[in-house]
C-alpha cells in the first residue's frame, strides 16, 4: 500500500533513481495506492551516470503507475506475492513510457490495466 510521502524507487532506465509520490490519481482505493495505480511523483534524486545528460531534472513532476509494491497481494491462482520495494515507472502526460527498459519483474494484474507496451518493455512477469 503506498500513501502520500511515500518514496518509491524508479524501475526504468529514465535517469532518476527516487522519486516521492506527492498524489493518488487514480486508485481502486480512496487514499491508498495498489499495483496499477497511477500517482503523481516528484524526482529526489538522479542516477550518477545521467545527471549532466539526462533531460530530467530534481524537482521535476511526473506521472507514474505503480510496479511493484511491499504489500502482499492475493493473485488469482491462490498465492500470495510481495517484493522487497516500492517501485514505479515513470509515464509522460500522455501515458507513454520515458524509459526505454524496466528493470525487475512486473505482476500480470497490469494487463487488466491496459499498460500492455509496459509488459513488453519489462525482464519478466510474475
Amino acid at each position: 500500500m503506498i500513501q502520500r510521502e511515500t518514496f518509491l524507487r524508479v524501475a526504468d532506465n529514465s535517469g532518476a533513481k527516487m522519486v516521492k509520490c506527492l498524489q493518488i490519481k487514480k486508485s481502486s482505493r480512496s487514499s491508498l495506492g495498489v499495483v496499477g495505480d497511477l500517482l503523481i511523483v516528484s524526482v529526489k534524486s538522479l542516477q550518477k551516470k545521467s545527471k549532466f545528460s539526462s533531460k530530467i531534472k530534481r524537482g521535476d513532476i511526473f506521472y507514474g503507475i505503480l510496479i511493484r509494491s511491499q504489500a502482499k497481494i492475493f493473485k488469482s491462482d491462490c498465492q500470495w506475492v510481495h517484493f522487497f520495494d516500492n517501485a514505479i515507472v515513470l509515464i509522460s502526460k500522455n501515458l507513454k513510457p520515458i524509459g526505454s527498459r524496466i528493470i525487475g519483474p512486473v505482476l500480470k494484474i497490469l494487463r487488466q490495466v491496459k499498460s500492455i507496451k509496459l509488459i513488453s518493455l519489462s525482464s519478466g512477469l510474475v
